[in-house]
C-alpha cells in the first residue's frame, strides 16, 4: 500500500501555526515523532517557518539532526542512567521526576532542563508541591534554575485544550517560582490542542515556546478538522471503488489495516463500517457517483498516521503537489 505526504500542505500548516503563534506572542516549536521524522518533512516543516525542533525518542532525534538546522531536543528521558552522549547530542530535555533532570543538568553547562508539571489530574508531569520542595531541597539543581531550567505544561497528550483554570493555574505557578527563586523561568506549553485559545494561553504564558507535531502532520487539532484554522490534511493513502450500490453506498478497498475508520475522511462523503481491508463510503449530497476501479483518497488522521508511516510494508510518497508525486522507498535506515 502506498501513503501520500502533499510536503505542500506540511509546508503551508507550519507556516499557519507559526504564523499563529508569532501574533500571540509565543514561538513555535516543531515535535517530531519518530514515526515522522523524515527528512522530506523536517525540510517541509522548516520551510513553512518552524525552525526550532523536538523529538520524542533517540532514535528520532537522530533523523532530525540529518537535516540541517538547530540541534534537536529531546522529549523525554525515563531512565535515571542514561548515558552521558544523550545530553552531549541534544540541547534539552524534558523530566517528569528530578533524578534524571539534576544528573542531566550536571553533565552539560550549557544544557536546558524543562520540568513538566501537571495542571489538573490525569495531565503528564509532577505535583506541583513537590516541585517547589524538590527545588528547595535541591541547591545544585535550584543553582541550574537561575539560568538554565524551565516550566513544562502538557496540554497535548491528553487530547483536550486546557481549562481556563488550567492556564490560570499555570500563570500563577510560573509567578510564585519566579517569586521563591529570583527569575521568572521559561516556559514551554504544548500541543496543538492549544490552538483555539492560543491568546489564552499567551496572556498568562506570554513568551512561551509552544510546540506542535499533531497539526503539522494531520492537519487538525482535537476535536476539530482544522478547516477553521486553514489547516490541510497532508497524508493519505488511495482506495479502490469495488462495487456501486443504488442506494449510494460505496464499497471501497483501501487496503490498509492501518487506520480507523473514525480516523479517516473523504471529500466525497462519510465513510461507514470498515472490514480489514475494505469499507463503505455514504456518499454526500451532489457528489458525482464514481465507477468501479475509480481511486478515492482518504485523508489520515494522527492516529493512523502514526502508524501507517511506521509500517515496513507501505511505500511512501511525498510529493509538493498533487500532480509531481517523487517516489520514494520507506527505508528508514537511510535516515537513522
Amino acid at each position: 500500500m502506498s501513503v501520500t505526504v502533499d510536503l505542500a500542505a506540511i509546508a503551508h500548516n507550519a507556516a499557519t501555526m507559526a504564523a499563529a503563534a508569532r501574533r500571540a506572542g509565543l514561538v513555535p516549536v516543531a515535535v517530531f515523532k519518530e514515526a515522522y521524522a523524515l527528512a522530506p518533512i523536517v525540510e517541509a516543516v522548516a520551510r513553512g517557518g518552524v525552525v526550532e525542533r523536538m523529538a520524542s525518542t533517540t532514535a528520532g532525534a537522530r533523523a532530525v539532526n540529518l537535516v540541517e538546522g538547530p540541534a534537536c531536543g529531546l522529549m523525554g528521558l525515563l531512565a535515571p542512567d542514561f548515558p552521558t552522549e544523550v545530553v552531549r547530542d541534544h540541547p534539552e530535555t524534558i523530566h517528569v521526576n528530578f533524578a534524571t533532570a539534576r544528573r542531566a543538568a550536571t553533565l552539560s553547562a550549557r544544557h536546558r532542563v524543562w520540568l513538566e508539571v501537571m495542571t489538573s489530574d490525569g495531565r503528564e508531569g509532577m505535583d506541583a508541591g513537590a516541585l517547589v520542595r524538590g527545588l528547595e531541597a535541591d541547591p545544585a539543581l535550584t543553582a541550574v534554575l537561575a539560568t538554565r531550567t524551565g516550566l513544562f505544561f502538557n496540554w497535548g497528550c491528553m487530547g483536550s485544550a486546557p481549562t481556563p483554570a488550567e492556564v490560570a493555574w499555570a500563570g500563577d505557578l510560573v509567578m510564585m517560582v519566579a517569586a521563591r527563586f529570583g527569575r521568572r523561568p521559561e516556559i514551554c506549553v504544548g500541543g496543538s490542542s492549544l490552538l483555539p485559545g492560543l491568546d489564552a494561553v499567551a496572556q498568562r504564558l506570554a513568551g512561551a515556546r509552544f510546540r506542535i507535531g499533531e497539526a503539522l502532520i494531520a492537519g487538525g487539532v482535537p476535536d476539530d478538522d482544522g478547516e477553521r484554522f486553514d489547516l490541510r490534511a497532508p497524508i493519505s493513502i488511495t482506495a479502490t471503488v469495488r462495487d456501486v450500490r443504488d442506494d449510494g453506498l460505496v464499497l471501497i478497498d483501501h487496503g490498509s489495516t492501518s487506520f480507523e475508520i473514525s480516523d479517516a475522511r473523504t471529500s466525497q462523503g462519510e465513510l461507514l463500517k470498515s472490514s480489514s481491508e475494505a469499507c463503505l463510503l455514504r456518499l454526500a449530497a451532489g457528489a458525482s457517483q464514481p465507477r468501479i476501479g475509480d481511486s478515492i483518497r482518504l485523508a489520515l488522521g494522527y492516529r493512523s498516521i502514526l502508524r501507517a508511516l511506521l509500517n515496513r510494508n507501505h511505500q511512501i510518497s511525498f510529493s509538493d503537489a498533487a500532480s509531481d508525486l517523487a517516489e520514494a522507498d520507506h527505508d528508514r535506515a537511510a535516515s537513522s
